[in-house]
């Protein structure tokens, strides 16, 4: 899949993500059970990876 992005959708995306981000770094440290933490834990590395992608990736259309 290949979409192109607005410089404030793609700053906006990138600002969503951190924030999910943070929501799970809570919910790992309040967790009980392993399972769960692992499956949080699991989420949080795909969001670390996504915001690396979109963070890094140049802009792909001008946009206002």
């Amino acid at each position: 899949m290949n979409q192109q992005l607005t410089e404030k959708e793609q700053t906006y995306l990138v600002e969503l993500l951190k924030e999910r981000l943070g929501t799970q770094r809570e919910q790992i440290y309040h967790s009980d059970t392993s399972a769960f933490k692992d499956q949080m834990k699991e989420e949080a590395a795909m969001l670390r990876s996504l915001i690396a992608k979109f963070a890094e990736e140049p802009k792909l259309k001008t946009g206002t």
